[in-house]
Formats: structure tokens, C-alpha cells, sequence
């Protein structure tokens, strides 16, 4: 029998041995969460590794890192994003790394600072955790959850967007009418962001909700 656990506080070497050793299904399933935790303290040590890169080589160092390891700088800086949301002290690890990047979001990281603005991300993987939600669930819900109902349809798809940019990889969607294109065109020329990497799915939902108002 092949165990499985991994305490992530402590060292873990992953042994590829393992591999020859598996005879029964309950041994692959294992194998299958070994992968999966290891990839977990991973994605926790690339952004712990990047956070103190800025701090020795300061904020734009991380730029200049994309570079050298052929990552785009948006991929890279999610990573750091995440560590610095989250403390090491406040890793519940109950969730995946991809809770807790969603959840990142709900709070605006201010640069000059260093620090995040509100504790609403906390709030999320509490509900998350209480609640069972998978990742793509917490997803849904703080995206029908956190666009304000009091403003204009233009000013939604700003906040839309703010809060979408780090989702940009778990958004997928194509109803989007030619007009609504131009004008999500300009925005992200604002926000230096592509429209490829963001498929906007609350469009009509906006449309509705302004029905209402």
C-alpha cells in the first residue's frame, strides 16, 4: 500500500519509484494525490520565492525574471500575488492554491502599501471551506457576488473586469456582441490586457440586472 500523506510544512521528496511499486487501484488513486498535493506546495513555493525576490531586487524584478524563465509576467505575477494575500500563517490548506487565487481578488493589492485593502478574501474560503465549494463554484459565486447593482452597465464591466483579469485562464465564453467587443477592446487597452485572455460571460447578466435598476 502506498501512502499518500504530505505534511506541507515539511520537506517532501516526490520518488518517481513509486510508480513501480503500484499493483492495485487503491495505489494509483494514491499515486494521483501525491501528484496533485505535491503540485500544491509547488504552486505555494513559487510564490513565497517570488515574494522575496521582490523584496531583495525589488517590485519590478519580477519582470525581468519572466524573461529568463520564457514566463509571461501576468503567469508569473498570480504566483506572487497569492503569497502575499495569504501568509504563511493563513494557508488553512482545507482548499486548493486555486481558492485561494480566486479569492485574492475580492481584496485590491495597494502597491505603494504593500498590503491588501479589506479582508472580504478571507470571507470567501471561509464560506468556500463551509460550504464545500469546488473551485469553480467560488468562482461563480464571486462573480455574481461582488459586481455592485448600482452601477451604470459601463462602470460594471470596469469592475467586471478588475476583478476577472487574475480569472482571465478559468473564463470561457463567446456571446459577445460586436459592439460589446469594441468597447471590452478599449478597456483592456487600458488595463494592458488582451481580449483573448478574458472571455467576459456576465454580459447579459449585466443587461438584466440594469432592466431592473
Amino acid at each position: 500500500m502506498i501512502k499518500e500523506d504530505i505534511i506541507f510544512n515539511e520537506a517532501y521528496t516526490f520518488d518517481p519509484n513509486n510508480l513501480d511499486k503500484a499493483r492495485t487501484i487503491s495505489d494509483f488513486v494514491a499515486l494521483w494525490n501525491i501528484c496533485e498535493k505535491t503540485q500544491e506546495k509547488i504552486n505555494w513555493y513559487k510564490g513565497d520565492l517570488l515574494k522575496k525576490l521582490s523584496v531583495i531586487h525589488g517590485e519590478g524584478s519580477t519582470k525581468i525574471f519572466a524573461l529568463k524563465i520564457n514566463q509571461s509576467h501576468q503567469s508569473i505575477d498570480s504566483y506572487r500575488r497569492v503569497a502575499r494575500a495569504f501568509p504563511i500563517e493563513t494557508r488553512i490548506y482545507n482548499l486548493s492554491w486555486t481558492h485561494y487565487f480566486m479569492a485574492s481578488f475580492t481584496d485590491k493589492y495597494l502597491k505603494g502599501k504593500k498590503i491588501f485593502s479589506g479582508n472580504r478574501r478571507f470571507e470567501w474560503l471561509q464560506q468556500a471551506e463551509e460550504n464545500k465549494w469546488s473551485s469553480n463554484k467560488l468562482q461563480k459565486q464571486i462573480e455574481f457576488n461582488e459586481i455592485p447593482t448600482n452601477e451604470s452597465t459601463f462602470q460594471k464591466i470596469n469592475h467586471c473586469i478588475e476583478q476577472l483579469e487574475g480569472f482571465s485562464k478559468y473564463i470561457k465564453g463567446n456571446s459577445l456582441k460586436d459592439n460589446q467587443i469594441e468597447l471590452i477592446n478599449k478597456i483592456l487597452d487600458i488595463t494592458d490586457l488582451k481580449l483573448g485572455d478574458i472571455l467576459i460571460q456576465t454580459m447579459f447578466s449585466i443587461d438584466k440586472q440594469n432592466k431592473k435598476i
